[in-house]
């Protein structure tokens, strides 16, 4: 599959390559799938501090249902994610809705403003299950534990009913969501070969990274994770925002086991890198605190990995080359403040670093919801 397939393309790509004799919800993990290998959700709408997100879901709203074009970009909001799932679970044969807090709806342009939408699909025993593809977006690209396939929605009471004015009264657009027992998704992930045969989840075998380094420092257990082959591996098919949600997977993971003093030791940042007479690029790093230094770790739009990037190459960029973060940045300028300012010549290397990370040739030419 590749990133600018158009929605006939995927459903053509599910018929020919489908296992045979699957259930409707292993089916529908199928697709979902399908969908995450080559699409990414649309960093801009969440980080974006200069373009507006209202725009981007409006573009969203007004190509949703069209069958071809509209869709042969990379990068789609959940508006467009759950259009792309109806449409192939529809000519797939499966009673398949459009949600929104619980409710189908028939039409994609009914939505307010930011809200979320997502799929339901009925089982081969009659159930109805969630399908939130969007969710599960960075965990279905990097072969973690789902949480979006075969749960109840959020905001959706134990009979899978959304919660009303604190009432459980329902009308006939409300859908009695039904929970996939966990055998049932182990079922679901071993038929459609979700995880290959010996494999494990990517969460569980980081687990196990900060279980053997236990008595390490958090930031040597991180250091050693963001150099890990096999999780490196597991993103070679993210975007900056999938790649962003992992890591926020792997900090929950480490928190778990180490506590919060992570939060003192390790922080994210979205950032901003105006071009000249191009679109913005938006990425994220990862400052970890070394003792009385940090190290800088960039996500690489061109190698899909985390690369070491220098504490200079960032000032000299936050200073003179329009790179903004979009967190809080008191941490960062605390970091930086005490270093002397660099110019040009004493930044060596920044182009190949932080420019070449962060920008990528979709960053010009990718049409965006």
């Amino acid at each position: 599959m590749h990133a600018n397939m158009k929605k006939e393309e995927i459903l053509q790509y599910v018929k020919e390559n489908m296992p045979s004799g699957l259930l409707e919800e292993e089916k529908a993990l199928y697709i979902a799938m399908c969908i995450a290998e080559c699409k990414n959700f649309n960093e801009r709408y969440l980080w974006s501090i200069t373009e507006n997100p209202q725009e981007i879901y409006r573009k969203a709203q007004k190509v949703a249902g069209s069958k071809d074009e509209n869709y042969q970009r990379r990068k789609l909001i959940c508006v467009g994610i759950s259009d792309l799932f109806y449409y192939v679970a529809k000519n797939m044969g499966q009673e398949v809705y459009l949600v929104v807090k619980g409710k189908k709806i028939e039409n994609l342009k009914e939505l307010k403003m930011g809200q979320h939408v997502y799929n339901a699909i009925r089982t081969s025993d009659g159930r109805m299950i969630c399908v939130d593809v969007e969710k599960d977006l960075s965990r279905l690209q990097t072969h973690c534990r789902l949480i979006g396939f075969g749960g109840i929605p959020s905001g959706c009471n134990i009979l899978g009913r959304e919660f009303q004015n604190n009432t459980n009264e329902k009308d006939e657009n409300d859908i009695d969501f039904q929970q996939l027992q966990e055998e049932e998704i182990e079922r679901c992930v071993k038929k459609t070969n979700y995880l290959p045969e010996g494999s494990t989840y990517t969460d569980e075998y980081i687990g196990e990274i900060i279980k053997k380094n236990a008595s390490k420092e958090t930031s040597t257990i991180l250091d050693i994770i963001l150099k890990d082959e096999k999780v490196n591996a597991q993103i070679s098919h993210t975007g900056p925002s999938e790649a962003y949600r992992f890591w926020e997977i792997i900090m929950q993971i480490i928190d778990n086991n180490k506590g919060l003093a992570i939060y003192k030791q390790i922080k994210f940042y979205k950032c901003e890198l105006q071009i000249k007479n191009k679109k913005s690029a938006y990425n994220f790093f990862v400052r970890v605190n070394c003792g009385d230094e940090s190290k800088f770790y960039m996500f690489s739009k061109k190698n899909h990995n985390m690369i070491e990037v220098l504490a200079e190459e960032l000032e000299y960029y936050m200073l003179n080359n329009g790179l903004k973060i979009i967190d809080p940045e008191i941490l960062i300028k605390e970091e930086l403040k005490n270093r002397k300012k660099v110019n040009k010549k004493e930044c060596k290397n920044e182009k190949e670093n932080i420019e070449s990370i962060m920008v990528d040739s979709e960053d010009s030419k990718d049409r965006e919801e």
